[in-house]
This record gives structure tokens, sequence and C-alpha cells, in this order.
């Protein structure tokens, strides 16, 4: 029988991918922490944490991260916490983690707002100017 002739939803669906993807604040956060802990690449970070690449990739495009590889990622980090990972709150990290991953963060942002076209938005704001000016 079909689920839809009786109006039923499926109770299970498809995990929806954050709209920012790569930019997504978990997926930064998840580069910060192979940047602040050393590991060069992908590979490397999922090897440590005993999981296939794509899963962690899945992660790093902006899909919601698991908690089991959170779980994972908080045995292989020492300090890390699954507060920072899933909210970003710094409360329970220890000072040298937190100022690591505070540095990695930042750079990742920035490296990411020029990524995402900032020189757009000032043509934008000038073509507004230049708008304004004419009326």
């Amino acid at each position: 029988m079909d689920s839809k002739f009786f109006g039923f939803v499926p109770s299970r669906s498809m995990a929806s991918k954050d709209p920012a993807g790569k930019n997504s604040d978990i997926a930064i956060r998840l580069r910060a922490v192979m940047d602040a802990e050393g590991f060069g690449t992908q590979d490397a970070f999922a090897e440590r944490l005993k999981v296939e690449k794509k899963r962690l990739n899945n992660a790093l495009v902006g899909y919601p991260l698991s908690i089991e590889l959170a779980q994972r990622i908080k045995q292989v980090v020492p300090g890390i916490t699954r507060d920072w990972l899933y909210d970003g709150d710094e409360g329970g990290l220890p000072v040298s983690l937190r100022d690591r991953l505070r540095e990695a963060e930042t750079r990742l942002r920035v490296g990411a707002g020029r990524a995402s076209g900032t020189k757009n938005r000032s043509t934008t704001s000038t073509a507004k100017r230049s708008t304004a000016r004419a009326s």
C-alpha cells in the first residue's frame, strides 16, 4: 500500500544539508579542529578517527554531524567538547585548545568570507549608490 494514499508521512527523513554547506558553522569548526591539531588532510583525519573519508566529508560539506562522529573526535582530540562541536560553546575547552581553535576558526572564516564573494557585495552597493544618485 502507498503511504501517500493514506496521508502518512514517513517518520524517518533524509538528513538535510545546511544551506551554507562547507561554510556552515559546524563544518568550519571541524576544519578548525583539523587545522589546530595538525591533520593536514581529510584522509589523515578520517584515518585517525577510524571512519571512512566520505563519512567525514559529509559533515565537512554541511550535513549534520552525527553523535558517533562527534564522540570519535572527542576521543582523538583531548579536551574537545560536543558543546563546542555543535554550538561553538567554548566554556568547557582547555585554554590552550580554545586559543588554537579560535585562531584556526578565524582564519577559516576570513577565507570563507573572501570566497563567498565580498567583491560582489561591494559591486552591488556601488550599483545601489549610483541608482540613488540618479534619482
